[in-house]
Order: structure tokens, then sequence, then C-alpha cells
């Protein structure tokens, strides 16, 4: 079943390090029990994430409901030789299965 929620993306600040690593975690947690070892999005440290925060290619999926503001995803955009290069993208598991990471991604197409 396909959410109707409504959501916006921003930059990350470096004030956003741990929800990133969080929603990382958390949505990743169930393939790291299948592999019986951390994907490789798991290995980064915060400071391999704060790095990609400075160069301004990690973004956050908020959703606001009565003034109260909340991270349900993140993901990594950025250019590279003429290609948009897409990655580290994480939505939090109660969010997951319902449409939502196909509408960040049209939403990041157009």
């Amino acid at each position: 079943m396909e959410l109707t929620l409504d959501f916006q993306i921003s930059l990350a600040t470096p004030n956003d390090t741990q929800i990133i690593v969080d929603i990382l975690y958390e949505a990743f947690k169930p393939i790291k029990e299948i592999l019986l070892r951390p994907p490789g999005v798991l290995v980064n440290t915060k400071q391999m994430i704060e790095q990609r925060i400075r160069q301004e290619r990690v973004y956050l999926v908020k959703k606001t409901v009565n003034d109260h503001e909340s991270v349900i995803a993140t993901f990594d955009l950025y250019f590279s030789n003429d290609k948009a290069i897409f990655s580290h993208f994480a939505v939090k598991p109660e969010y997951q299965l319902h449409g939502l990471g196909h509408r960040i991604m049209e939403k990041v197409i157009r």
C-alpha cells in the first residue's frame, strides 16, 4: 500500500550526522543479519559522513506533521564525469515497502 505522505528534500548539515548514521543502521539491519557482516554502506564512519556533508552531497528527506519535522530517509547525490551518482539511499523501516523510495527517486530525477 502506497503512503500518501508529503515530504521535503534538503541538504544535510554536520548536525545531522547522527541522524544519518541511525537511519543507515535501521534500514540496513536486516541485510546485515542475512549477510552476517555489515554491508558496505554501514562501514561509513561519522567522519566519512561529515566529509560528504561538507561536500554538499548528502540529503535528508523530511516529513512534517503538526509542526513536528522528522527525518525519514537519506541519500547521497553528486555528479562525476557528466553522470549523476545516487548512493547511500536509506529509508526508515516503518516507511519501507510503501512506494516512498520510488517517490523520492522520482522527485530527485525531476
